[in-house]
């Protein structure tokens, strides 16, 4: 990476890669969770995460940049986390919901991070045109993780705790 354009366009692969990364795990966690929210939630995730995988389509396109992934280390540290704690859990429950919230949650909160970023930098450079995708993306995110942090305080660690 020679220019901040380079930067830029780095993190906006990592996140192309983040999203399709994530939208192959999504199913997994809607058939391992137990609250019909949860399962309900993470089910809408992926029409959700679908829709940010063509927002960041769009986002190339405005940079008249081709859409391709470069291999985002955190996510996949992220997703095999997630997977182990699926396998430690052991089996559909209150305690894997509460897990599973856990990782969501993480998992949002890695996306917030590097779209607030991105969103931060488009606004303040010559690629203001992917601003708007990009705000978009982060309030989606955001809607997200609220909506998984109302659900678990509202159903799924209170059942949790009693196991």
């Amino acid at each position: 990476m020679k220019t901040f354009k380079d930067l830029f366009l780095h993190f906006l692969q990592d996140m192309y890669f983040a999203e399709q990364s994530i939208l192959k795990v999504l199913p997994d966690l809607v058939e391992a969770a137990d609250n019909g929210k949860l399962k309900q939630s993470l089910a809408d995730h992926i029409g959700e995460t679908k829709d940010q995988i063509a927002r960041l389509e769009k986002t190339f396109a405005a940079l008249g940049e081709p859409a391709e992934g470069v291999t985002c280390e955190a996510i996949l540290g992220l997703l095999q986390e997630t997977d182990d704690i699926l396998k430690e859990t052991g089996k559909p429950g209150p305690l894997q919901d509460a897990a599973i919230i856990a990782c969501a949650q993480a998992i949002e909160h890695y996306e917030i991070a590097r779209f607030m970023t991105l969103t931060a930098w488009a606004n303040s450079t010559q690629m203001g045109e992917a601003a708007p995708q990009l705000q978009r993306a982060l309030n989606v995110e955001r809607a997200k993780n609220a909506k998984l942090n109302e659900l678990a305080w509202a159903e799924v660690y209170e059942n949790a705790v009693m196991v």
